[in-house]
């Protein structure tokens, strides 16, 4: 299995390359940045070459951990794409090459695995940085994973904290244009917004406290998070907009028995630049 310490090495190289494409111009180091880009890009494709022949070896955890490897480095590549710089481009472009390699590879052998691992794994975006902690627990044991930037991770599951609606809204603007002594028209300007909201409940005796302080501590960084239902959709990358919360049904010390949540997340946009 030497393709899987190929790949890990590529995922780490390829996540440093894209935190310098994260950070202000000012402070950005290139030539490092485009060098771990480089020596990402080198090391997939000799891990897609490795790979194209190892269908039957990729099983349970050795499938799952070429699957996150694979997530990084195609998450890696579009950071890079999006930076200013042309060079960071450029390295994107050629890490995102190497990434379309080894994704035909795994792809060609991701219907072999027991259990069947879906092809949105492969670009969990969640696993932007190479440290994050990844709960290996099965799909169908939660409703929403949310990913931060650096690693944070919450799971909406039954049992725990749930949420029992979920809304999705998707915006376009096409505002009226008036016409002398003639109907208004509508014009395409662009593609407006996209909302999502959960709500539900979380009850102190049976599912613990905590879990919305967790929500706030993801929110308070400012940050993309990335989410991923249960079964296995990758839905993108979203800023956490805003928490309500209502707190009822009281213990004798002011302790909520019941505390009901709404969320809101908005689409963050892949092709943002962060100058």
């Amino acid at each position: 299995m030497e393709y899987l310490p190929m790949l890990n090495l590529a995922a780490n190289a390829a996540a440093q390359a894209a935190g310098v494409a994260r950070l202000p111009g000012a402070v950005r180091d290139l030539a490092s940045a485009v060098s771990q880009a480089d020596s990402a890009a080198a090391l997939t494709q000799k891990a897609a070459g490795l790979l194209t022949s190892a269908a039957p070896m990729l099983k349970g955890p050795v499938g799952q951990a070429v699957s996150r490897a694979a997530g990084i480095i195609d998450l890696a590549s579009k950071d890079l794409s999006a930076a200013g710089a042309q060079v960071l481009q450029e390295a994107g472009a050629r890490l995102g090459a190497a990434s379309g390699m080894l994704k035909r590879a795994i792809g060609g052998s991701l219907g072999n695995l027991a259990g069947g691992l879906s092809a949105q794994n492969l670009a969990r975006s969640a696993l932007s940085a190479a440290g994050l902690k990844f709960n290996d627990a099965p799909a169908s044991s939660f409703q929403l994973e949310i990913a931060g930037e650096k690693g944070q991770l919450f799971r909406f599951a039954l049992g725990q904290a749930a949420f029992d609606q979920l809304r999705r809204s998707n915006k376009f603007n096409n505002p009226a244009q008036e016409r002398l002594q003639r109907t208004q028209a509508l014009q395409a300007v662009s593609r407006g917004g996209n909302t999502l909201t959960l709500s539900g409940a979380v009850f102190l005796a049976a599912h613990g406290s905590g879990h919305l302080n967790a929500l706030r501590a993801i929110g308070d960084r400012l940050e993309p998070v990335t989410l991923t239902t249960g079964y296995g959709e990758l839905l993108g990358r979203w800023y956490l907009n805003s928490i309500d919360e209502e707190q009822s049904h009281f213990f004798r010390d002011g302790a909520p028995r019941k505390q009901s949540f709404t969320l809101e997340f908005g689409l963050y946009g892949d092709d943002y630049q962060n100058l």
